[in-house]
């Protein structure tokens, strides 16, 4: 004798118990051993589990910036199944910035798991990243999938995992957006001949990576370079500070350099002052911070000239 039970949810263990009788016109001799009892531990499903994955936004996405994937899985049942999780290991370029509902060890996030998942149903996680902001590469080694699982015996395992998907239109070349600042360093006025020192600093406002970063700084004819603490040059009255290592979003990068004012200077300050400009390799969207406000000297404004005279007499 066979006995079979179907189940649409799920137990963890299905009893089944089977009785014998002896017939009316016979005696049973030993009636403990007519009936016998099976547990049987049943695993969920079957239940098709598919797993979709979509890039949110417009794009194309520049190295810095964040966007969205939104991951979602559906149970196609014919079986209501339990503990969904979704797995997605994201590739080097791409780092975690956050995911609701989800576990991250590493470069591998981790969403669920669900406890029931009926016929039908579906659920979705959303996974924020940001794409290296040092990223120069052309966008296919950032396509990566994501994958569904269940406790259930999937009759279609070939859908469990996505397509390889990137960010939303792929990726665009890198953009830093520079701004440059400039002053005087101290506040006590010079006298013509004197020198004094300016500082310059460079910020990468993002949102990638910016190479090649330097400062450029036309002098006026009054004043003259002398010195510099960092790596700036001069070439006539052009001063360059340039750097060795990119700079990274949010990071600055400052320069000081030494200029004498010209000894037959004899104006107020007022048309010494100038600014300095910054620059890379790097493309810049916005262009409009790239020179910083005219910069004069300690003060804003310039002594008197002073001459240290010595007299001496000689009898004719």
């Amino acid at each position: 004798m066979t006995v079979t039970r179907t189940f649409r949810s799920v137990p963890t263990g299905t009893p089944n118990t089977a009785t014998v009788a002896a017939p009316t016109n016979r005696t049973d001799l030993n009636a403990a051993d007519n009936s016998a009892t099976a547990v049987t531990e049943i695993t969920a499903g079957p239940a098709d589990i598919a797993t979709r994955k979509e890039a949110l936004g417009n794009g194309p996405v520049v190295p810095g910036q964040t966007f969205d994937y939104r991951i979602t899985t559906t149970n196609l049942g014919p079986a209501d199944t339990t503990k969904v999780v979704m797995t997605d290991v994201l590739p080097s370029p791409l780092l975690h910035v956050s995911s609701p509902g989800c576990t991250v060890n590493g470069r591998s996030i981790s969403c669920g798991p669900v406890a029931n998942l009926a016929v039908g149903a579906a659920i979705s996680w959303t996974v924020t990243v940001r794409l290296d902001p040092a990223y120069t590469g052309d966008g296919s080694d950032v396509l990566n999938t994501a994958t569904s699982s269940s406790d259930a015996v999937d009759p279609v395992p070939a859908n469990n995992t996505t397509s390889a998907t990137g960010p939303p239109k792929g990726v665009a070349p890198a953009q830093a957006d520079l701004a440059a600042a400039k002053q005087a360093v101290g506040t006590t006025p010079v006298a013509p001949g004197e020198t004094f020192d300016y500082r310059v600093t460079v910020t990468n406002t993002g949102p990638s990576q910016a190479v090649g970063v330097q400062a450029l700084d036309p002098l006026p004819a009054t004043l003259a370079f002398v010195s510099s603490v960092g790596r700036c040059s001069s070439s006539g009255q052009s001063v360059t500070c340039a750097g060795t290592d990119p700079l990274a979003p949010g990071a600055s990068r400052t320069w000081t350099f030494t200029v004498r004012l010209d000894p037959g200077y004899r104006g107020d300050g007022s048309d010494v002052r100038n600014t300095a400009t910054a620059a890379a390799t790097t493309a810049d969207p916005v262009t409009t911070n790239n020179t910083s406000k005219p910069a004069g000297p300690p003060g804003g404004t310039v002594r008197s000239p002073e001459a240290d005279l010595e007299f001496g007499k000689t009898s004719p």
